[in-house]
């Protein structure tokens, strides 16, 4: 073995890393669409992967809604792994952005450079599948934008809170205070996934109740 690469072998039944002496975390060790009962053999180079653990991966839109003040978005990633439409043993953070705590550019489509990610749900040249009936949306750039949607997240009229803003950038004032504000004073960006461009968004009251749009990681 070469000095300074590390090979970790994780073998996974049921959703969850059961062998190896320092394995992986188990929300990686993921058989994707595979029966979760089958066995599967995952291997690590190095501390940790660029790569998405998932490719592809998918996204749904939460049967629960919700107002802006979902409680951040440590509040918002709990109530994407709490919904029922969550479709396998997985983990799917909420694609929620704000300009501190999550997001994917400061500059507009990142200017080509992914170190603007801040916490960022999305992985760079990875195919999503929409959740329930696994069709494409598209495949992300180098940067992990989703800037060409082959189809829509949502077959009918669905609208989910995103704090979007045009080329990707977090839509200023337009995130419930940084998603913790319920109330009829302040708003937030929003979108009905049955439209393709996730930054092509309007601004609500955030006492509104919308879905949240997750995504696998």
């Amino acid at each position: 073995m070469t000095v300074g690469r590390v090979l970790i072998l994780c073998i996974v039944a049921s959703g969850v890393c059961i062998s190896a002496p320092a394995c992986i975390p188990a929300d990686l060790c993921q058989n994707s669409d595979s029966s979760c009962n089958s066995f599967a053999l995952y291997a690590l180079y190095g501390i940790q992967s660029q790569a998405a653990p998932c490719n592809p991966c998918r996204v749904f839109f939460t049967n629960a809604t919700t107002t802006g003040g979902v409680g951040g978005k440590v509040g918002a990633d709990a109530f994407c792994m709490a919904d029922t439409a969550r479709p396998f043993v997985a983990t799917f953070k909420a694609l929620l952005v704000d300009p501190t705590n999550r997001k994917a550019c400061s500059t507009g489509l990142c200017s080509g450079d992914p170190a603007e990610h801040v916490d960022w749900v999305m992985y760079a040249n990875t195919q999503y599948l929409r959740s329930p009936d696994g069709l494409s949306i598209g495949v992300t750039d180098a940067v992990g934008l989703l800037t060409a949607q082959s189809a829509p997240i949502a077959t009918a009229a669905q609208n989910a809170w995103l704090g979007m803003f045009t080329n990707w950038i977090p839509n200023p004032g337009n995130n419930c205070t940084g998603w913790t504000d319920g109330t009829g004073g302040v708003s937030g960006a929003n979108k009905d996934l049955s439209a393709t461009g996730l930054d092509n968004t309007i601004n609500n009251a955030c006492s509104n109740t919308f879905a949240l749009l997750c995504v696998q990681q």
